[in-house]
């Protein structure tokens, strides 16, 4: 699951609430060059992968492709 430390805690915390199980999840957070954006891969089966999009602040996902 994809986290971002919160500036004024300095805790980790979720980027996605897609919850990571048996090959299923979020994984491969990679910001986006202005900083803005979190592209990541999402699989909700075993062969079922997508590419989603978050806000770096947080926010709900979208998905891309």
């Amino acid at each position: 699951m994809p986290r971002v430390r919160n500036a004024e805690t300095g805790r980790k915390e979720p980027l996605t609430s897609h919850v990571s199980s048996a090959g299923r999840g979020d994984a491969w957070p990679i910001f986006s060059p202005d900083g803005r954006t979190v592209a990541f891969k999402r699989s909700v089966a075993p062969t079922s992968n997508s590419v989603c999009l978050v806000p770096a602040a947080g926010g709900e996902s979208r998905q891309l492709a």
